[in-house]
């Protein structure tokens, strides 16, 4: 395994700052002016392999959990192919007392910062850097500062739940009906995915796109594809997926996971109108692919389609 110590050395933060250590000279400090511009991993294979090692943000339980983690995927691709790696509260010699002080009673979060390119580039977006940082705990915030600090993540929180249910209304008809969806109190925003308060925004960003690459390489698929509504619910909630005639054969054929695979993927690579790199946030999708299998929904369908030719989802790449 490859220790922490080694993967930091291997960083190309630190490269510098150890081969000056080596020869006796003293490193230069880290400023503004002088410091290394960053150069992002925008080779598509490359970044496909970090993804493969690790995921865009995981939270562990404990800063060792998340080192093992980072020295595995480090591993895995050279060291991040030279690539920048931080980690809070700890040097060029690894993890010390002070570093642990730091993490005790807390969690640890190992990420990727993404990178925007530009049509030049690969048509994946890039990895600039990778890093793990310390996580508090709920109840660490519990103080005027934290609670603070909590409440303005609420609100924002609030806002965004609130206007999902009218952003898109076109008529006056939709703003009301809205309105009647948006949660009244603490208790139903906390449940606001069983009526409807979910966040949708890259699902919505990408549906259009991911339905013109379904027309493009499966027309039966897209043929027999449920309306947006029933198609979202399925990805959320493979209980309703089965037991819906929508959706059912999409289900029985292994689609509805390997359509939330894609989409995953899909956020991760997204690209603006002029072809630069403008990733989306997955977490949601991630979620809803996570807890498909324990989350019951309700909702009646509509006409049933032919679903005769759907196939299996083994080994399909809808090239997303």
């Amino acid at each position: 395994m490859t220790s922490i110590r080694n993967v930091l050395l291997g960083s190309a933060s630190l490269i510098a700052f150890a081969a000056a250590k080596e020869s006796g000279s003293t490193p230069a400090p880290e400023s503004e002016a002088t410091s290394t511009a960053l150069t992002p991993v925008f080779d598509e294979d490359k970044v496909k392999k970090i993804k493969a090692a690790m995921d865009d943000y995981e939270v562990f339980d404990s800063f060792d959990a998340a080192v093992a983690k980072l020295e595995k995927a480090a591993a895995a691709t050279e060291n991040f192919y030279g690539l920048p790696v931080q980690v809070k509260g700890i040097g060029e010699n690894g993890p010390d007392e002070s570093t642990k002080a730091m993490y005790a009673g807390q969690r640890a979060c190992l990420a990727y910062i993404t990178a925007k390119g530009s049509a030049k580039d690969d048509k994946n977006s890039g990895i600039k850097g990778v890093l793990i940082f310390p996580v508090p705990r709920l109840e660490d915030f519990i103080t005027d500062a934290g609670k603070a600090f909590l409440d303005k993540v609420m609100v924002k929180e609030v806002r965004l739940v609130a206007f999902r249910q009218v952003r898109d209304s076109a008529s006056l008809y939709d703003f009301t009906s809205g309105m009647d969806r948006i949660p009244s109190n603490a208790e139903e925003y906390s449940t606001s995915a069983s009526r409807g308060g979910i966040d949708t925004d890259t699902f919505d960003a990408l549906w259009i796109g991911f339905k013109a690459a379904l027309k493009d390489r499966k027309p039966e698929h897209y043929a027999a594809l449920p309306n947006k509504k029933q198609f979202m619910d399925a990805l959320r909630s493979a209980d309703y997926a089965r037991n819906t005639d929508e959706t059912r054969a999409f289900e029985e054929g292994g689609w509805f996971k390997k359509y939330a695979e894609l989409l995953i993927n899909a956020a991760a690579n997204n690209r603006d109108e002029k072809g630069n790199a403008d990733p989306l946030d997955p977490s949601a999708l991630k979620d809803w692919l996570a807890n498909r299998d324990t989350l019951i929904l309700e909702r009646e369908g509509a006409k049933p389609k032919d679903y005769s030719k759907l196939g299996s989802a083994a080994d399909f790449d809808l090239g997303m």
